[in-house]
């Protein structure tokens, strides 16, 4: 699924230079992200990479997704993930926890599903289950609703966007 050097990390960073082995990698190996834009970007690249035990173990217990059976899950992730081509990560803004735990990251996605363009933005809301930090739901905006430039969108325009 890749498309860059296995070498070089698929997240944003990436673009930086930043290693996978020193990126994402150490976290789909079994280390903690340890907040929530971290979770987010080692999430995106388990996408790109279609490490599917890195997204379920991160998935947090109350997500929906937590109530289907494991292998039907795994089964409809993996079908979606052969024809879907990812090609950039950009974190606009992030909230820490707020009072009830959840955390805030909004961000956007480049890519394609099969030959059509289905880039969106998301405000994704995080929150520990004991053991770190876990992506908990989120809420997409389709690229073409999206204002521009993309760099100014927050998560109050964003809210704003969704209702």
């Amino acid at each position: 699924m890749p498309k860059r050097r296995p070498e070089v990390c698929d997240c944003d960073l990436g673009d930086a230079g930043a290693r996978y082995a020193e990126c994402c990698g150490r976290f789909h190996a079994g280390a903690e992200p340890p907040d929530p834009t971290t979770l987010m970007r080692s999430r995106y690249s388990a996408f790109v990479r279609g490490d599917l035990d890195y997204l379920w173990r991160t998935l947090h217990p109350d997500h929906e997704d937590r109530a289907r059976p494991h292998a039907a899950w795994r089964s409809r992730l993996a079908r979606s993930l052969r024809s879907q081509r990812f090609k950039r990560l950009r974190i606009l803004d992030a909230r820490e926890a707020d009072a009830t735990g959840a955390a805030q990251v909004l961000f956007h996605v480049t890519m394609k599903h099969g030959l059509l363009g289905a880039s969106f933005a998301e405000r994704s809301l995080f929150a520990r289950d004991g053991e770190g930090w876990r992506y908990l739901t989120g809420e997409l905006v389709p690229h073409a609703k999206l204002p521009r430039p993309l760099e100014a969108l927050t998560l109050e325009r964003f809210a704003l966007l969704a209702r």
